[in-house]
């Protein structure tokens, strides 16, 4: 099979074209990938950083933490609208619902603390909410169970 001299420059050109296409893109992915590789450094730095200014805990210290941060927690996950729905969740309160709610937060501030001894803001609130959420279920499964043993 002959080849053209014109046929054999077009086929030379775009071999050329292709290998510096490819080229072009192998730099820009190689200085992309570290680009990237710089950026997740930088950001795992700063988790760090961050992580080093917070505040250390021992899972025996989340009432500490609970007393810190409950209001908080009100104002971010109920919402309230009246003084009075801070008492089902204030720690200092005597009524059953109100110590169900602070007994479950602890439970589950206390394994956040086993697992992160500086746990962030939100995550602490996030662990408040686990707890009052398991504390609303167990709450109303007794009272059902309590109002059923009076029918008997």
């Amino acid at each position: 099979m002959k080849i053209t001299k014109s046929k054999l420059k077009q086929i030379i050109k775009e071999e050329l074209r292709r290998v510096l296409k490819e080229s072009a893109y192998d730099r820009f992915a190689l200085g992309a990938g570290s680009n990237m590789a710089a950026m997740s450094k930088a950001r795992d730095q700063t988790l760090a950083d961050e992580r080093a200014q917070r505040p250390q805990y021992t899972p025996q210290q989340a009432s500490e933490v609970y007393e810190l941060h409950w209001e908080e927690a009100v104002r971010e996950i109920i919402n309230p609208r009246y003084d009075e729905e801070y008492d089902d969740y204030n720690p200092q309160n005597k009524d059953p619902e109100a110590r169900s709610n602070v007994t479950y937060a602890l439970n589950h501030l206390q394994i956040l603390l086993r697992k992160n001894s500086s746990p962030s803001t939100q995550e602490i609130i996030e662990a408040i909410d686990d707890g009052w959420d398991e504390s609303s279920y167990e709450f109303q499964y007794q009272q059902e169970r309590e109002y059923e043993d009076e029918d008997y």
